[in-house]
């Protein structure tokens, strides 16, 4: 009887049937070129499921494509401004965090700017709420969250140096290293 009371107990605190992470949150710091000033085969373009740059091309194997202004600020260009009808089902939102890359440890639940372009300095962080319906198939929600941190910019070279952190479990928000809890 007490030990049928435990285990009772115990499934009252974890529901088994609640969605549970699978898959590590991780973080890399890469470099991307901007895409005026530079040339094309040179990489402007983030790909936060495989946490790498990659070239804006036809393929539009992308999230957000960078560019620089006149001041070296950031520009952070949605995929669905690039692409026309091919990315039409792309929706990327963005939200500038007034916190820092590192105090950032959660995707906001809203606010987001989508398809839209923003201007981010170095020093600054945002949060990118992604669409994905091929990697999100089979869940409740085809929603994933990344953030980016601008380390640094070189406009001589035209080279942007950042951080980025990718929750790859769809509808999770959380950017704290190993297995989500939310």
């Amino acid at each position: 009887m007490a030990a049928a009371c435990c285990v009772a107990a115990s499934l009252a605190c974890n529901d088994p049937l609640a969605v549970k992470a699978t898959l590590a949150v991780q973080t890399d710091t890469l470099v991307a070129f901007a895409l005026s000033g530079t040339s094309p085969i040179f990489p402007a373009a983030l790909n936060t499921a495989f946490r790498s740059v990659v070239r804006v091309d036809a393929t539009h194997n992308y999230d957000v494509a960078f560019d620089l202004d006149d001041q070296g600020n950031v520009r952070v260009i949605p995929v669905r401004l690039m692409g026309g009808a091919t990315t039409a089902t792309r929706r990327v939102g963005i939200q500038k965090s007034a916190q820092a890359f590192d105090a950032l440890t959660k995707a906001p639940s809203g606010g987001y700017v989508y398809d839209s372009v923003a201007v981010v300095r170095p020093g600054e962080a945002f949060a990118l709420e992604l669409t994905s319906q091929d990697q999100c198939v089979y869940s409740y929600s085809v929603l994933l969250y990344s953030k980016v941190g601008i380390d640094s910019v070189n406009t001589t070279s035209r080279q942007i140096f950042f951080r980025v952190t990718h929750d790859p479990n769809c509808g999770f928000r959380s950017f704290l290293p190993g297995l989500p809890k939310n």
